[in-house]
């Protein structure tokens, strides 16, 4: 179903018309109520037809019958063609001069904003609410025609987002953080799409449980370029010389933090949780500068023991002054004192990190 059928059926719904029904019969003789006007052979025992005019037929309300709008998404969300709300179309976000990016472009329920000309042009993406003026972002998020800017929601933290799928990228553009979509379940795409839990966004196709099926490697798979990744995200491996400790490369995804990380113990649980990850044992880590709920954070592989890690990794269980029950699979050390052994193409050397000088899995 197109775009404007969607449109046209949500207001229907919205205002409850009683032609809205499944009736697609059209139009029939009967149903206009026309009647037989011929005249057929005269009959002497009448008046003759002195060719006067004919009186005009009330043929009454055509009956039009409705067409099949498809699946009922039920009542309008209060921000919907709001700036910043959500949309299934252009249309909807007209009021305000916008534009839809919609769910089947991956963002969760669709998502109002309007065209800007340049990160400096503030005025455009600026909202005035209770006498107070806030200033959005103008940035390139990858909008038709390319190169088009647009307007993003300027936030702190995740709960600034204020919806659903949705989390913050901490100081991801000069004054503030960006918000992003992140998905987790077909509920928070609407309008009909589904959820990849993988990249965190929405599509028209329902996506397979198993991204293996389609040759793409789950979170803490093995990659060595983005296109491997079902995230479309990969830390690769490095070089000889400058290795990341990401043995063979590791496949990583967006997540939403739950409640329980802060700055002083970093999770207040016993076990790192797996937040709106997929897969199988997953944990949810925050991402940059993110402490706190709702906040950006990636998908790596869980472990409680280095032998359920990939070769080369080992199970990250102690962080800071606090030991996990469930840690993440993580570069290791190697050589005397470590507690990796580097796989067969792999060559132990010293590399230096903030932390100082220590050791790597390297490429041969």
């Amino acid at each position: 179903m197109s775009r404007a059928a969607r449109i046209a059926q949500l207001g229907c719904l919205g205002f409850a018309l009683a032609a809205c029904s499944s009736d697609g019969d059209g139009l029939d003789d009967s149903d206009a109520g026309v009647t037989d006007t011929s005249v057929g052979s005269p009959d002497a025992s009448t008046e003759p037809d002195l060719g006067g005019p004919d009186e005009p037929i009330d043929a009454g309300a055509p009956d039009l019958g409705t067409p099949d709008l498809g699946p009922d998404f039920g009542p309008l969300p209060s921000d919907f063609g709001e700036f910043f709300g959500r949309c299934i179309a252009d249309e909807d976000c007209m009021d305000f001069g916008g534009i839809c990016r919609s769910a089947e472009e991956g963002f969760p329920g669709g998502y109002c904003t309007r065209p800007c000309d340049s990160p400096n042009d503030r005025t455009a993406c600026e909202i005035t609410r209770g006498g107070f003026t806030v200033y959005h972002h103008c940035a390139d998020r990858g909008a038709e025609p390319a190169g088009q800017f647009t307007c993003e929601f300027n936030c702190l933290n995740g709960l600034d987002c204020g919806r659903d799928g949705y989390t913050c990228i901490v100081n991801a553009l000069p004054g503030g953080g960006l918000c992003i979509p992140v998905c987790s379940s077909d509920e928070e795409c609407q309008w009909g799409t589904f959820c990849d839990r993988f990249t965190g966004e929405c599509q028209a196709e329902d996506p397979p449980d198993d991204p293996m099926t389609l040759g793409l490697s789950p979170n803490g798979g093995p990659c060595t370029s983005d296109g491997q990744c079902a995230s479309g995200n990969c830390f690769e491996g490095g070089s000889s010389t400058l290795p990341t400790g990401w043995v063979n490369g590791t496949c990583v995804g967006n997540c939403i933090l739950p409640s329980g990380f802060n700055a002083n113990d970093f999770f207040s649980g016993d076990a790192l949780p797996p937040g709106t990850c997929p897969g199988d044992n997953p944990v949810c880590l925050p991402a940059g500068t993110a402490r706190s709920r709702q906040d950006l954070g990636l998908c790596l592989a869980g472990c409680a023991d280095a032998s359920e890690c990939r070769e080369g990794y080992d199970c990250i269980r102690r962080i800071g002054n606090k030991t996990f029950d469930l840690g993440y699979c993580g570069p290791g050390t190697c050589g005397v004192g470590g507690n990796v052994t580097c796989p067969a193409d792999h060559s132990c050397v010293t590399v230096q990190t903030a932390q100082g000088p220590t050791t790597r899995c390297a490429p041969n």
